[in-house]
Formats: C-alpha cells, sequence, structure tokens
C-alpha cells in the first residue's frame, strides 16, 4: 500500500501544491486554497486537478464568475472527452453557475447563498 506522503511525493511539484491547496481547502482556508491551486497551475497549465481545487476555493468565496472559469478550464484539461463527460458535478456546476450569472439574483452581486455548496471532491 502507498502512503499519502509516498504518493503525493510522485505527482511532483504541481501535484505536491495541489494536496496543500486541498489541505487549505478542507479547512475553509480559501485565500491560501486559491494561492496554492494557482501555484499549481503556474507550475503546469494542463494539470487539471489544480482547476477543480481552484473551482471550489473561488465558489466557497462566493466568486462565481472565476469559479466557471475555473471549472470550464478543468474540463478542458481532462485528458479525454470521456473523463469530461464522466465529470457530471462539474458540468452540474457549470451549468448552475452559468444560469445565476446570466440572471443575477438583486442583492447578490455574484456571491451564493449559503445553502448552495461547490461540487464534491472526487
Amino acid at each position: 500500500m502507498v502512503r499519502i506522503d509516498e504518493r503525493t511525493e510522485r505527482l511532483g511539484g504541481a501535484g505536491q501544491t495541489r494536496q496543500i491547496g486541498n489541505f487549505y481547502l478542507r479547512r475553509k482556508k480559501y485565500k491560501g486554497a486559491i494561492s496554492r491551486f494557482s501555484e499549481a497551475i503556474q507550475e503546469d497549465s494542463s494539470y487539471a486537478p489544480a482547476y477543480l481545487g481552484l473551482g471550489r476555493a473561488y465558489e466557497n468565496t462566493g466568486l462565481k464568475q472565476k469559479a466557471l472559469e475555473a471549472y470550464k478550464q478543468y474540463l478542458d484539461a481532462l485528458p479525454s472527452e470521456k473523463a469530461a463527460l464522466e465529470a457530471k458535478d462539474v458540468q452540474r456546476a457549470v451549468a448552475r453557475l452559468d444560469q445565476e450569472l446570466k440572471t443575477p439574483a438583486a442583492g447578490h452581486h455574484g456571491r451564493m447563498s449559503s445553502g448552495q455548496a461547490a461540487p464534491p471532491s472526487q
């Protein structure tokens, strides 16, 4: 069995940075998560999991447009069309955010209501 730290080490720089981003995301430290996921993307712009984490962090901070862009980049960065089609939670988040941004409710200013959540982790 592979220990988590060994698996993370094999992922390389972008993977390690994304793991740190996930750590911050789980602890609701969204600014730190956004910073780590952005750093992972700078290290490897084709690393799909970093875009997914970035989208979740942005969505949890109410930055819907940025979340939407990150989710779309995640889907574009997936290695195959089949993988993109299997990412149903993100597809639903993209559709929901697209709709919310087209018809913003008064007083929401692009932020999520307290009852909404980012798509679950994969």
